[in-house]
């Protein structure tokens, strides 16, 4: 089993490709308009609220924290 992340999304796709023999990936889409923002930048606090009570337990399995709530 092998769980890719996206912070590391480079390095895991790579492994990926390894394995299978994969191609590399296009962009499709790409949005220019959060380029290189946080996401904790973007969002409000109700937001980061919300979204950290959703989404408690899978921040808890993958080592995530909710710091920026």
């Amino acid at each position: 089993d092998f769980i890719m992340r996206y912070e590391n999304l480079a390095a895991d796709w790579s492994h990926i490709q390894d394995l299978f023999g994969y191609q590399d990936l296009g962009k499709e889409n790409e949005s220019v308009l959060r380029a290189g923002q946080n996401w904790g930048d973007v969002l409000s606090h109700d937001a980061k609220l919300r979204i950290s009570s959703l989404y408690a337990q899978d921040f808890a399995r993958f080592g995530y924290s909710d710091a920026g709530v």
